[in-house]
């Protein structure tokens, strides 16, 4: 039986201009294993099936900006980048697909 993954939890403090608060952020690295020749669509049905809904495949906006009553997924199924969460004081983060997008 395979192990759950687990998280790296990243907890920050209201800096002013992003009211972070008591909850983390949470980072689950090879979350996704499917072996999936879509991998992007096979993230979308995952996300359905936990009804987080309006999915978009986009890139990420290039500003600090925060949802006041959201929570947000966000999953990486092409491409890398560094991402800056907790405002600009925050951490940033290599992230990268989880899994092949290739059998």
């Amino acid at each position: 039986m395979a192990q759950p993954v687990r998280p790296e939890k990243a907890y920050f403090k209201d800096d002013g201009n992003i009211p972070n608060g008591a909850l983390p952020l949470l980072v689950y690295r090879q979350a996704f294993t499917l072996g999936s020749s879509d991998l992007a669509a096979a993230i979308e049905e995952r996300f359905a099936r936990n009804d987080w809904t309006g999915s978009w495949r986009a890139s990420v906006f290039p500003f600090h900006h925060y949802h006041s009553t959201t929570h947000e997924v966000l999953a990486i199924y092409r491409g890398t980048a560094t991402l800056q969460f907790g405002g600009e004081k925050g951490r940033k983060f290599a992230v990268k697909p989880s899994a092949s997008s290739h059998k």
